[in-house]
């Protein structure tokens, strides 16, 4: 059985490789952003995220990703 590794740069389908926090950890690598904020974020899908059943990821990049796109103000 082959070994297949998603983080292979010769794989021609090459996605680059993503870090995912727990609300935890996001909120030790964001300390200005608090909890409840961090919560009713995820909630309205303002914050990316995933769920993996009972388990929150959110890619580590996600706040990054959110200020570098634009908004409609109107």
């Amino acid at each position: 059985m082959s070994d297949l590794r998603f983080d292979d740069p010769t794989r021609s389908n090459h996605q680059p490789q993503r870090d995912f926090l727990t609300p935890r950890q996001f909120l030790q690598a964001h300390p200005g952003l608090r909890r409840t904020k961090l919560y009713e974020d995820l909630k309205a899908s303002r914050i990316p995220h995933v769920r993996l059943g009972r388990k929150l990821l959110i890619p580590a990049d996600a706040l990054d990703r959110m200020i570098a796109v634009p908004t409609d103000h109107t």
